[in-house]
């Protein structure tokens, strides 16, 4: 592409096919399942403590800054694992999780919130430099358990967690809806 005249046809023709190739691999990444050795990892840091890594298919994992809902400028880093019938919410111990709280997939919603600009905070700030002033991207879950509001820097990575949470919870609420049919069905007969 960098030879090619940016006025040119050939060079709109090649924009388009890399921007639908860069758009196809995010998908795909965003498609894959979680590894094996990714999924070990998680339950070395969690000293194998967790039944949900039996039990459940892991979707997604990552840190995400949380904000306090009493002091708005109060934002903690914490771990968290979308399994297909929970959330854990964990906190950072060196190499280690040490889960926090565990959120029934079940009834939960997501809100997206407008994204903002916070104050500096300490959690922003390193030594020898001036705190700055960040745009996040926030979003709410609501569980039954607790609500939590998640703060992100890119309005990607804010996308991608709400939809797996989404998707999570509606591939629940169906598998559910499947299982208890089969229930009353064989009740039935």
């Amino acid at each position: 592409m960098k030879y090619l005249d940016e006025n040119s046809l050939e060079y709109e023709h090649t924009s388009f096919i890399h921007d639908e190739l860069s758009h196809i691999a995010t998908r795909c990444e965003e498609q894959l399942v979680i590894s094996l050795a990714e999924l070990n990892r998680l339950k070395i840091r969690m000293d194998n403590k967790p039944e949900c890594f039996d039990n459940q298919q892991l979707i997604w994992h990552g840190s995400l800054k949380k904000q306090s809902a009493r002091k708005r400028n109060d934002i903690t880093q914490l771990y968290i694992i979308l399994f297909s019938e929970c959330i854990l919410v964990c906190e950072e111990s060196g190499s280690k999780l040490e889960i926090k709280r565990q959120l029934s997939i079940e009834n939960i919603t997501v809100d997206i919130i407008e994204s903002r600009q916070l104050p500096p905070t300490t959690f922003h700030s390193t030594i020898g430099q001036s705190p700055t002033t960040n745009i996040y991207y926030p979003f709410r879950v609501n569980a039954v358990e607790k609500s939590y509001e998640f703060l992100v820097d890119k309005e990607s990575d804010r996308e991608k967690w709400v939809n797996k949470i989404r998707q999570t919870n509606e591939n629940f609420k169906s598998q559910k809806s499947i299982t208890d049919s089969k229930f009353i069905f064989s009740f039935l007969f």
